[in-house]
């Protein structure tokens, strides 16, 4: 059965879990929802829980204990592009209204889970880059995927999913339906999306 779609301009979460626990969880604005991809705003200033450890540092998926702080989002504006069954999510990075000034990022994650006002994935540490005017992809923390590997986090199967998806990604933009989605959207102003800390906090798990 098909999912209800959220309108433009709902404040969602964008959990991301480990088993049965977050990892991090952020509050997200919808900017266009459809059966095919999902388009979310992450704009600076946002409040979101982040995974520490014991003193506060933030930490990678080569541990198996941290705990959850509150931290604010800085530095870009991030519109995302998140579509069914895909490992990777696309995005534009801008500085708060200069989405002229942004670059291409493809997140390596797991493939989305939809709640009823949450999408649940897991950030696999792999990322790309891809700048005007040349849009070369540059790769980014492939050491990190490697540790999360070889700490048992990650899967060899998730590994090379990963990889893979966003290999397909890359050797589409800065063309294809991704780049056209988000051009409908980067230039939109959008205020940090809030949702209760305790809310941010709770979740039962996958069904």
């Amino acid at each position: 059965m098909a999912r209800p779609l959220w309108i433009p301009g709902t404040v969602v979460r964008l959990l991301h879990a480990r088993g049965d626990r977050i990892w991090c969880s952020l509050p997200v604005t919808v900017l266009a929802d459809g059966p095919e991809a999902t388009v979310i705003r992450i704009s600076v200033g946002t409040i979101w829980l982040a995974a520490v450890n014991h003193i506060g540092q933030r930490v990678h998926l080569d541990v198996d204990e941290w705990e959850l702080d509150e931290v604010g989002w800085t530095g870009d504006d991030c519109t995302y592009v998140i579509r069914p069954g895909r490992w990777c999510a696309v995005g534009w990075f801008a500085p708060p209204g200069c989405p002229e000034h942004g670059r291409f990022y493809v997140n390596g994650q797991r493939p989305p889970y939809y709640g009823s006002d949450e999408i649940v994935t897991l950030d696999l540490e792999l990322d790309a880059e891809l700048r005007p005017p040349d849009y070369l992809s540059t790769w980014k923390d492939h050491d990190l995927l490697l540790r999360a590997h070889n700490a048992g986090s990650i899967t060899a199967g998730e590994k090379e999913n990963v990889i893979n998806d966003m290999l397909t990604v890359l050797e589409l933009l800065p063309e294809g339906p991704d780049s056209i989605l988000l051009r409908n959207f980067v230039s939109a102003r959008v205020p940090p999306a809030r949702l209760p800390l305790t809310e941010l906090r709770e979740w039962n798990g996958l069904p």
